[in-house]
């Protein structure tokens, strides 16, 4: 007897099994058609010709069970087009079935089909490079420095195919069946070398695809990163200053997240720290500004004022904007 052919299915849907009723030769005809299931020797359902009458005429029988209730055998527009249907599939409807030929003048034929039911995946796993599992938030990544996330699907048939998306866009499409916890999963390691800074603000979706007969799953997770500071500028005007009086002066540091620190010098010594310092979120902009009230003395004219920006989630990467000073004696 030949292999079993699979025929795919999914719960709640229809199915139809293929059997070629094609007569060896033009003077034979089909005696009776009977489909069994597993190993159970009742059939399932028969089509009985043993009087003679056309195929397309024959007497239809199905078992008197649930099964048997959704099945009908249809011979199609040719004989080679003949398949049982099987409507509304429930899970113990998997199974190998046997479809039975008998003809008036040539050996019997059998022809074994494994009808197989398509399983969704369970929804997908995310894990950070510490193998902490990721529920809405990953990171904090960097920018200038690699990502690495493992999405772990268990379950689903046939295996899906596990795939990584960023703004709908597949961005890795490598899975490989692992053993997670003890159960086969398929897993796909997302390895990205340099992040830059358009992932702010970004999500990344991994989505599991098996059957066609069954929807994908996926899980999506907000990826969170740290940016370098771009620029900073002192933006109040380089105006003459007097010994003695305050003077507010204002720096502004663009791009970092989280919040630029920032520090002001005079001459190479750092001042106390600044009045006011305000940091304000945006996709383009990430604005920190701190504002520094100023007080010299004479000594202080031609003096160096240095605003310096950093991100502490960065070594090294600290940027600044100098101006002269010139003081006035009262």
């Amino acid at each position: 007897m030949q292999h079993a052919r699979i025929v795919w299915a999914a719960i709640d849907h229809d199915a139809e099994l293929p059997c070629d009723i094609t007569a060896p030769s033009s003077q034979d005809g089909v005696k009776l058609v009977l489909w069994f299931k597993d190993s159970t020797g009742i059939p399932l359902y028969s089509l009985d010709s043993r009087s003679g009458v056309p195929i397309s005429g024959a007497q239809h029988s199905t078992i008197a069970n649930d099964l048997g209730q959704r099945l009908f055998f249809s011979v199609g527009a040719t004989p080679k087009e003949a398949r049982l249907q099987i409507r509304n599939i429930k899970t113990s409807d998997g199974g190998v079935y046997r479809c039975r030929v008998d003809y008036f003048n040539s050996p019997t034929r059998n022809y074994r089909v494994n009808l197989t039911l398509a399983v969704p995946p369970e929804e997908p796993r995310i894990f950070d490079a510490q193998g902490k599992e990721i529920s809405t938030v990953a990171g904090p990544f960097r920018e200038g420095h690699e990502l690495f996330l493992s999405c772990q699907v268990s379950g689903g048939r046939p295996p899906p195919r596990v795939t990584w998306w960023r703004d709908g866009v597949e961005i890795s499409s490598t899975s490989h069946p692992s053993a997670v916890e003890g159960t086969s999963a398929m897993v796909n390691q997302l390895f990205i070398s340099t992040v830059t800074r358009d992932f702010f603000g970004s999500k990344l979706q991994c989505r599991a695809a098996g059957s066609k007969l069954v929807p994908a799953v996926s899980k999506e997770v907000a990826i969170q990163v740290h940016l370098k500071p771009l620029r900073v500028k002192i933006i109040s005007p380089n105006e003459l200053l007097t010994a003695g009086r305050p003077v507010p002066i204002r720096c502004e540091a663009w791009g970092s997240f989280p919040a630029a620190k920032i520090v002001w010098l005079l001459d190479g010594e750092p001042l106390r720290s600044a009045d006011i310092t305000v940091h304000t979120d945006s996709n383009d902009a990430n604005l920190t500004s701190s504002i520094l009230t100023l007080r010299v003395t004479a000594e202080n004219d031609g003096a160096e004022l240095t605003c310096r920006a950093s991100n502490p989630w960065f070594s090294g990467g600290s940027i600044e904007d100098k101006r002269i000073i010139s003081v006035a004696c009262k």
